[in-house]
């Protein structure tokens, strides 16, 4: 709580950011209850039970309270603040799409139970269950990516990149004299601690650092270090907005390394690419 207050005071109408920053706990609810709603229907579904019982009807009520409540958080939490804004956006519009969805299984279930759990408010009222359980579901798992990107792909058994050693940084304390050169000291800089989330498998933010072009499309304005996001991202006071995202800001010799090499004018060399 005290780092809650502490992160929340320091932006603009503090109340609001705060309010949202209980989304992650809050998000979690609607999740549950309205899976476990999903299950009993599907159960009662194949064992030819009436709908909207007592159980479903409790967890399909709070969950889209709970679901509405998120939504709202959920918007508060953002404030712009993300590396990913095209994930963002899909998280946001899903999450709106299966709070609407989720009332309007409430509704249904109301008219479920007062025909007896039959007939053709029973069969829609499952319906709508089925696809508010999905959606929360998917909403959910934007909502990871954007915490932990790539966590499905990488944790997958049949992944042998996750057994892989995980690569480790370079040289905390780069030579700075004289002309940097990208090939040997920024080259081992991106590709240890940026391409997972903007290299070919994964561009976050439309952003790529894995080429010249890509590179200086979106992120990096040759000699002007404080107009280039893969600079300013790196020094960013916010936890939220600051690279390596969800890892421990890179040594200062090299962010400084970084910011001469861009003021340098970021050379780098034709057809040269990180992998």
């Amino acid at each position: 709580m005290i780092e809650l207050l502490a992160a929340a005071d320091t932006a603009p109408l503090w109340p609001w950011v705060l309010f949202g920053r209980f989304h992650p706990l809050v998000v979690h609810f609607p999740i549950a209850l309205l899976t476990i709603a999903a299950l009993v229907e599907g159960w009662g579904l194949a064992r030819r039970r009436t709908a909207a019982g007592d159980t479903s009807w409790i967890c399909v009520g709070i969950g889209a309270l709970s679901a509405i409540v998120a939504t709202v958080m959920g918007y508060a939490f953002a404030e712009g603040k993300t590396s990913d804004p095209d994930t963002l956006q899909l998280h946001e519009r899903l999450g709106l799409i299966t709070t609407i969805v989720s009332v309007l299984t409430v509704a249904l279930a109301w008219r479920a139970r007062r025909s007896g759990g039959t007939g053709g408010p029973a069969m829609a009222f499952r319906a709508f269950l089925f696809v508010s359980a999905l959606g929360v579901g998917v909403t959910g798992h934007f909502g990871g990516e954007m915490v932990y990107p790539d966590w499905w792909k990488y944790r997958m058994p049949w992944n042998k990149e996750a057994e892989a050693k995980p690569l480790q940084n370079p040289d905390p304390t780069p030579a700075m004299a004289g002309n940097v050169d990208f090939v040997k000291e920024i080259a081992p800089i991106i590709k240890a601690s940026c391409l997972k989330c903007h290299g070919p498998e994964k561009t976050k933010g439309k952003l790529r650092l894995d080429s010249k072009a890509g590179a200086l499309k979106k992120g990096i304005k040759p000699g002007k270090p404080d107009d280039s996001t893969f600079y300013t991202l790196l020094i960013s006071d916010d936890p939220d907005e600051r690279m390596p995202e969800k890892a421990d800001p890179l040594p200062k010799a090299q962010i400084e390394l970084i910011k001469k090499w861009i003021v340098q004018g970021a050379p780098w060399p034709d057809g040269f690419e990180i992998k």
